[in-house]
């Protein structure tokens, strides 16, 4: 390069730094004032700091300090790219600069050599070394300077704002200085130390810095490790545990166990570079070789900057021990090494954090082709976000994690990757759900997803359950069939039974009484829902008008035979009188009085009222349709003897039930049984309905229940509360067909404490 070609470069170099300086000075970054005001303050500040030094030649020193400076400049070729000579200037690693330093104060010779200048080896020139620039020597030489004063009450230091002052020139980006420099200084530099107004000086006396340093070299790397696997087993634990269950952190490969219903976070070493992914040829052999190579995932970095998380676990760790023995030392409270210790530990603790970030960057997970994939996540280690969060975010921006697990788009991904094929169509499973573990296109999600999704196409008959299989739809159009459901039977009149007749998937049902077998010519159920059987056998038939090879397989509903009786005292004998129910021609009552059952030809045939003969201690009666070879319960009927008392046709201590149907037609009326029977224990109440009614009558529900077991005081009221609240209140209605009670004993205090008469009739035990 000629000279002319170095002028010109030289010229446009202060073009642009006049250019960044006036757009400094535009934006309020600079105070704009003479060179003379800034080097008089700068001078100050500074220079004025020792000038009362015991033997300090303020002249003289000055000018033999700077001829060295000058010549040194000089002697560099540095001198040919500054236009001002700063304190800053001051090449310490030069003897005779060293040695006039030394002499202005002798007490900081080890604060030099140790923090400042040794031939690249000082603290603040292995920090420059780090950054790439010259920010903090030149930072630690004016600390320096401000702090060599020897004088009687002299300040000693600069505080932020000044030292920025200082170091400010066209060109130098301090936007990280705080960062890159002054954190790093105080927890390097072994003799810096910070005043109560926040001044940086140096003195002759080790910091909390230099013991922070000696503790953390003094500790054993296992003691570090602990510590940096129990925070980071801290920051990443699972507590939402959907995205992952467990977590490993650091361990070797023979240490991760995979289980099918768990995914495991491994957190791995970052620097493990291979076959272009973050991790090792091992960790990848190891994760090839699993099973359920969809429950894992690791979090580790693309680069070798583990030891930098070392370092500052190490330092973590030692400020620990440092405020423990601070503590068991009982140091008061208001001692400056509390102030001191507080400051290092936000500094360090920054770093520390800095350096996870930097260290664990990359996740890397399970994606399509049964192959590994990695991207870049921003591990934030502030505020209430953890790392689980990171990391679900993270994977939900890649697709490899959902929340979105109540649409059909769920389903539909799940019959298409988890079935086996696209044109598999029944699946076990357990089979199924191992399909999620193996399958590494599959996404993670919470642990229940799956029997969720199973539960909800079930009631949604989109999959049906066969056994331990499950079968997913379309489904063929369901086969007709009716439905036929007793509502009450009459236990007075007829004795008719009401019965609710529905066809399912066809719109009408068509019926026949006896054996007749019905078409779709027979007639119409007349009222479906409350259809009166006067017959003993019906049979129906569900049938599609619009397609007459649509018709359901012939539904048969028979009636069932009652026998009652009543036993008449005339004043020499009894008289027995039988009634079969439900009342039809087809019915023959058979009876005898010996004793022995009325089904032999040697029973009579009932007529109508007949005497019991006078040696007769039993009648025996049953209800017979040999047409549709139908028959009662055998009725026995004991004839009470002369002289024997006559007692209630109960066994106090047999369960018995009370066919005397309810009809309670106001909420008052239905609350009052509902509170009695809860009161009770061991009543049942049996073939309910229950109505409830809007108060302006444009919404009616209402609820029949025939459960074999019955329905007891906190059932019915359940049901009653549930009918209500879907009204908003209003009326409330209930028939009940009859009560069982654990014992007879029960059934007659319930009839006394309801004010019933006692009728044999209507028991049965």
């Amino acid at each position: 390069m000629d000279l002319d070609h170095y002028h010109h470069l030289r010229k446009c170099e202060l073009e642009s730094a006049l250019a960044e300086t006036r757009a400094d000075l535009a934006a309020g970054r600079f105070v704009e004032e003479p060179a003379s005001a800034h080097m008089d303050r700068i001078e100050a500040e500074l220079v004025g700091r020792f000038k009362e030094n015991e033997g300090f030649q303020q002249t003289r020193g000055v000018i033999r300090l700077m001829q060295m400076v000058v010549s040194s400049l000089w002697d560099s070729g540095r001198a040919a790219s500054i236009d001002l000579i700063h304190p800053y200037d001051l090449d310490l690693n030069l003897d005779e600069i060293a040695s006039e330093i030394r002499t202005i104060n002798p007490s900081l010779s080890e604060a030099i050599a140790h923090d400042i200048a040794r031939g690249g080896d000082a603290e603040v020139e292995q920090i420059d070394a780090t950054n790439g620039n010259a920010d903090a020597s030149d930072a630690a030489r004016l600390i320096l300077v401000a702090s060599l004063s020897t004088a009687p009450g002299a300040v000693h230091g600069l505080r932020e704002y000044q030292l920025v002052d200082c170091l400010q020139r066209p060109g130098r980006d301090l936007s990280t200085f705080k960062t890159n420099v002054l954190d790093k200084l105080a927890t390097r530099a072994w003799y810096l130390h910070d005043s109560a107004d926040g001044r940086l000086f140096f003195k002759n006396q080790q910091n909390l810095a230099a013991k922070l340093r000696s503790t953390a070299h003094s500790l054993h790397t296992e003691t570090v490790e602990r510590m940096l696997r129990e925070h980071l087993e801290s920051y990443f634990s699972a507590s939402l545990r959907d995205c992952y269950q467990a977590i490993k952190v650091l361990p070797p490969p023979d240490d991760v166990q995979v289980e099918q219903d768990k995914t495991t976070l491994v957190i791995v070493r970052p620097g493990g570079q291979a076959n272009q992914l973050p991790i090792s040829a091992d960790w990848q052999a190891w994760w090839n070789q699993q099973q359920y190579k969809n429950r894992v995932l690791f979090l580790t970095g693309s680069r070798d900057t583990f030891q930098k998380v070392l370092d500052a676990a190490r330092q973590m760790r030692a400020l620990q021990s440092i405020d423990d023995e601070l503590q068991s030392e009982n140091t008061p409270s208001n001692d400056p090494q509390w102030r001191a210790l507080d400051t290092l530990r936000d500094r360090v603790g920054l770093q520390f954090t800095a350096a996870l970030k930097e260290a664990f960057d990359q996740i890397v997970y399970p994606s399509i082709n049964t192959a590994l994939r990695a991207t870049g996540t921003d591990l934030a280690f502030a505020g209430n976000q953890s790392g689980e969060a990171t990391i679900r975010k993270t994977l939900e921006g890649a697709q490899k994690f959902t929340t979105k697990i109540d649409d059909d788009s769920f389903r539909t991904r799940a019959e298409a990757r988890l079935f086996g094929s696209s044109d598999t169509k029944v699946v076990l499973w357990s089979d199924f759900k191992r399909a999620a573990a193996v399958n590494t296109n599959w996404p993670l999600h919470k642990l229940s997803a799956l029997d969720d999704l199973k539960v909800e196409c079930l009631r949604r008959d989109l999959w049906r359950e066969e056994g331990n299989h499950i079968r997913r739809g379309p489904f063929p159009p369901p086969v007709p069939e009716v439905s036929i459901r007793e509502l009450s039977v009459q236990e007075e009149g007829d004795g008719h039974t009401y019965l609710k007749i529905e066809p399912l998937h066809a719109p009408s049902v068509r019926y026949e009484t006896g054996d007749a077998k019905p078409t779709s010519a027979s007639s119409p159920v007349p009222t479906p829902t409350r259809f009166e059987a006067v017959g003993l056998r019906y049979r129906f038939l569900a049938v599609d008008p619009d397609d007459l090879a649509r018709t359901s397989a012939v539904k048969e509903w028979t009636a069932k035979l009652r026998l009652k009786y009543q036993l008449h005292h005339r004043s020499d004998h009894y008289e027995v009188e039988l009634l079969a129910l439900p009342k039809a021609g087809d019915i023959v009552i058979r009876y005898t009085t010996d004793g022995s059952a009325p089904i032999t030809t040697a029973a009579a045939t009932y007529n109508g009222v007949f005497r019991v003969p006078a040696n007769c201690r039993v009648v025996c009666a049953i209800a017979v349709a040999d047409a549709y070879d139908l028959a009662s319960e055998t009725l026995r009927i004991p004839i009470p003897q002369d002289g024997e008392i006559v007692r209630p046709a109960i066994d106090p201590v047999l369960p018995a039930r009370w066919s005397q149907s309810a009809k309670l037609d106001d909420a008052g009326a239905v609350w009052d049984f509902i509170r009695r029977l809860e009161q009770t224990i061991g009543v049942h109440a049996h073939d309910i309905s229950l109505t409830a009614e809007s108060s302006d009558g444009q919404q009616s529900v209402d609820y029949s229940g025939a459960l074999d077991s019955g329905y007891d005081g906190a059932a019915i009221k359940s049901v009653a509360e549930r009918l209500q609240d879907i009204v908003g209140g209003g009326s409330l209605r209930m028939i009940v067909g009859s009560l069982a009670f654990p014992t007879g004993q029960a059934l007659l205090d319930w009839l006394k404490a309801t004010h019933q008469p006692f009728n044999a009739v209507k028991i049965s035990q």
